[in-house]
């Protein structure tokens, strides 16, 4: 296969199984030598941060001068930002030869047994694990995709579990509940293997430290066995500065400084240097504080609060969900006091959009909404009624276009929605090729 075959390869997989459970990856897995079992890992869940924390512990650890994979779910602009080692990307070349092989053992298995079939994640999955034991990583920081118990790279033994915040998303698949969605995520916990938990609210943490007591594993919480102090934003500098204690593990470190203007990154930041702390002393002794300075200050994670132009702001953010969106609404008003803001909005079915829509109306936002192309994408004319007038201008270039102009150089721009939304409008205003998207 070329690059292009691969990817339609991929994509060709089936989305859905019948069942939830693990047994297909697991054969995969077993005909391919065993990959997930090869190495060391890292285990990231959470309703929103999960892919924030995942970036930033990959960060520290690259500058402790570890080799290092990372599986990240989704991708932003191409497909190969799934899987990478030290900060770089699947080649095209790698991508395409090792979906061939692979395709080739699930081939094998098929002719055997027709009936047999892999997911697209699942073979993403696979693919994944299959390349860090290629690639010969110290550890590999893998980003669950939805869910904990059920998700399919929850094949693996870790060093360090992590769940970084529980919200309401996802819930026609891990809930309906809070406490369901917090029981499912809590299925990352392994006997024995410590698990560090962000902030979560009383009921669901309950939960999570039962999964952990019943396993034996150490359980770490936001606030409790490490701190977040002394956040400070500084806006021009685009940064907070903030200090990181652990009294138990001597650690005091001030003025760490992380290039973000969002709230929420600061509190993912202090998660992600316990998750460090913790599988660098199991492995190598104690973690600088160096490389925990340098690893936060390279982190760069796109389209999560991202500044793309300033005279007037255009931020875009993936907020696709009521916790990320009240998150957003925290960041920005920190970030921006007293400045009008205007939100070109684009939902997908299956997610609160009149809850969302709820609280940036409380906000003051000036709401338009638009559309893009994707199935999934919520109509315009299936947009919940409001009792403030939303704009519906169709075509998100064509919203921008009529934003911008009646928009002041002093004003904010936020571009959210989804995901895939920001990433199609970031991929379009950066340029570049969307071939595999």
């Amino acid at each position: 296969m070329n690059y292009q075959e691969a990817i339609h390869f991929i994509h060709g997989r089936p989305r859905l199984h019948r069942s939830r459970e693990l047994t297909e990856i697991k054969e995969f897995l077993a005909a391919i030598g065993h990959p997930e079992q090869q190495g060391h890992f890292i285990h990231v869940t959470g309703t929103n941060g999960k892919g924030s924390v995942a970036e930033m512990v990959t960060e520290i650890l690259l500058a402790s001068g570890l080799r290092v994979g990372r599986f990240v779910s989704p991708f932003i602009t191409r497909f190969n930002e799934r899987i990478q080692v030290d900060g770089h990307n699947i080649s095209d070349t790698d991508l395409a030869d090792t979906t061939t092989y692979l395709a080739n053992v699930l081939r094998h298995i098929q002719a055997e047994r027709p009936d047999f079939a892999l997911t697209e994640f699942e073979f993403v999955t696979a693919l994944g694990f299959y390349y860090f034991a290629q690639r010969r990583v110290a550890v590999a920081v893998i980003e669950v995709g939805i869910g904990g118990a059920h998700d399919k790279t929850n094949v693996i033994t870790p060093d360090v579990s992590a769940i970084t915040t529980i919200g309401a998303d996802h819930l026609e698949l891990i809930g309906p509940t809070l406490d369901d969605v917090a029981a499912e995520k809590a299925g990352v916990i392994k006997k024995g293997v410590p698990v560090v938990v962000g902030e979560i609210a009383a009921p669901q943490l309950a939960i999570i430290k039962a999964y952990a007591l019943r396993e034996h594993a150490p359980l770490f919480h936001f606030g409790e066995a490490f701190q977040l102090l002394h956040p400070r934003l500084q806006p021009a500098q685009h940064r907070w500065l903030f200090d990181f204690a652990n009294e138990a593990a001597g650690m005091h470190y001030k003025n760490i400084a992380l290039p973000s203007i969002s709230a929420y990154e600061v509190h993912n930041a202090a998660t992600a240097i316990q998750v460090a702390v913790l599988y660098f002393a199991q492995n190598h002794g104690q973690l600088s504080e160096g490389a925990i300075r340098e690893g936060m200050a390279n982190f760069h994670w796109p389209a999560r609060m991202e500044l793309l132009h300033e005279k007037p702001f255009v931020l875009l953010d993936g907020a696709h969900n009521v916790p990320a969106v009240r998150a957003l609404i925290d960041s920005v008003q920190q970030a921006f006091p007293g400045v009008t803001v205007h939100l070109i909005a684009s939902f997908l079915q299956g997610k609160d959009a009149k809850k969302m829509l709820q609280y940036y109306i409380r906000a003051g936002f000036d709401i338009v909404g638009t559309d893009f192309k994707d199935p999934r994408l919520l109509p315009l004319a299936q947009w919940p009624e409001m009792p403030q007038p939303i704009r519906h201008i169709h075509d998100w270039r064509a919203a921008l276009a009529v934003v911008l102009q009646e928009t002041d150089e002093d004003d904010l721009i936020i571009i959210a929605g989804s995901l895939h939304f920001v990433s199609t409008v970031r991929e379009s205003l950066l340029g570049g090729d969307d071939d595999d998207v």
